[in-house]
């Protein structure tokens, strides 16, 4: 009897949960079926290579989220068509890079003692406009989530919540910010899994021990660089670990010559090569969340936020992990892959017919001034105001066709100032260009249609 109510219990959870998103249909009290609420279902009963959202099922993705104003209400028309697509598709992704409430802020909230090169807020009022802009789950695992400590990022949570937008990769625990959020939909449960390897150290999550409290934060993934040098550089830098503090303090795996200093290591090569050590139980542990998200949910994303570039190629280039990371996560179940943080366009990569978004700069960017913004010359060296938008559609249980919308950085009227309006012509050509080449290394091609890329994928 006990068994059966908490069963009974649970269900009724999960249905407010459905409710309070609005997917909850209007005879769901006389014995429909919550939409998007599933029971786990065994591990043998689920194919991880497939969705199991309705044929058509649309899931848009966007950058960082770096605006300073509520946009939805300024009837700017280009705007307003640009969130359209946010606003059209059945879920909208974005990286949250920023804390959220309204000044003086709960308790003894300050600025946090370390920040992730800034301290960027929302006010309650854009973080309600962003649900109005449609963006309906978000990423909090970044540099940024700790710029107001502990109690800042506690408000944050809050604030998003009551927003009524879905958050992942932040929570009161590692446990709780591992787990997924969940957007339900009458089309679909989507599963959000966020990490970063970027981040402020004092923001990591912990799960408590014994008498000690657990610690809210962000899931994180530890990467340590690993830098070749000649043998003459290394000479050099063994001299210099010699005389640290605390020499090779750390160092996991790595060839017995290696040396540790401030946190990078150093190993002998041909010199310049730069690549990365991944701590193992980080790995393993989101890579599980992934697969087990997906047992339950119908679709999954994962999304990281990585700063982290390659020693060769331009500025966007993934590190060499990452990569890796990305098939690793595509085959532990999910569906979609997305890379944050560089403000900065990457390429697009299909792995076993699922596409990985390496970087889609920013959705909203608000940086500098106007007068900064419209010189030809910093926006061409900085690349911060060419943007995009990926919506990608499935058909039983895959993706079927990604489409990519390039976004420009609106830069009059002052107010709309950060916001984004899909590129046309010349701009178009040139951002969907960029990403076409820097996706030439995964073979992948980007056909042009009516200012759109589109990738049609195999069925």
């Amino acid at each position: 009897m006990i068994v059966r109510y908490l069963l009974v219990a649970s269900a009724l959870v999960l249905a407010a949960a459905a409710e309070a998103q609005g997917a909850r249909p209007a005879d769901a009290g006389k014995g429909a079926t919550v939409p998007g609420v599933r029971a786990p279902v065994s591990p043998k009963d689920v194919d991880l290579r497939r969705a199991r959202v309705v044929d058509g099922f649309t899931f848009a993705a966007g950058g960082d989220l770096f605006n300073r104003t509520p946009l939805s209400k300024l009837g700017h028309p280009e705007l307003n068509r640009m969130l359209k697509l946010l606003q059209d598709a059945d879920v909208a992704f974005a990286n949250h890079e920023s804390s959220a409430f309204d000044l003086p802020g709960p308790g003894t909230v300050t600025y946090g003692a370390q920040n992730g090169g800034g301290y960027p807020r929302f006010s309650m009022a854009l973080e309600r406009d962003l649900k109005a802009m449609g963006i309906k789950i978000v990423s909090l695992a970044n540099n940024h989530a700790g710029d107001w400590g502990q109690e800042g990022l506690t408000a944050t949570l809050a604030s998003v919540e009551a927003a009524g937008l879905v958050q992942a990769g932040a929570g009161a625990s590692l446990s709780e910010a591992r787990k997924p959020g969940v957007f339900y939909s009458p089309r679909g449960t989507v599963a959000l899994i966020a990490t970063a390897s970027t981040f402020n150290p004092a923001t990591v999550a912990f799960d408590g021990a014994g008498a000690i409290k657990p610690r809210p934060g962000i899931s994180v993934l530890r990467v340590r660089p690993v830098m070749e040098l000649t043998e003459e550089q290394m000479e050099l830098m063994r001299r210099v670990s010699a005389a640290w503090w605390n020499p090779n303090a750390g160092v996991r795996d790595d060839a017995p010559d290696a040396v540790t200093v401030g946190g990078a290591t150093y190993r002998a090569g041909p010199g310049g090569k730069l690549t990365y050590l991944v701590d193992k139980d980080d790995r393993s542990a989101i890579l599980s969340s992934i697969t087990d998200a997906k047992r339950t949910y119908d679709l999954v994303a994962f999304s990281i936020h990585a700063h982290e570039v390659a020693s060769t190629g331009s500025r966007s280039s993934a590190a060499e992990f990452l990569p890796e990371l990305f098939h690793q996560a595509i085959d532990a179940g999910a569906d979609i892959v997305i890379r944050h943080g560089p403000h900065i366009l990457g390429g697009v990569e299909i792995y076993k017919g699922k596409p990985i978004f390496y970087g889609l700069s920013s959705l909203f960017f608000t940086f500098g001034t106007p007068e900064t913004a419209s010189d030809p010359a910093y926006r061409q060296r900085t690349g911060f105001f060419d943007n995009a938008v990926s919506v990608t559609e499935f058909k039983n249980g895959k993706p079927s066709v990604v489409r990519i919308y390039p976004l420009v950085t609106i830069i009059d009227p002052t107010p709309a100032f950060g916001g984004s309006k899909l590129a046309t012509g010349e701009d178009a050509r040139r951002i969907l260009t960029t990403i076409e080449r820097e996706s030439a290394q995964w073979g992948t091609k980007i056909p042009i249609e009516n200012d759109v890329g589109v990738i049609r994928l195999a069925p």
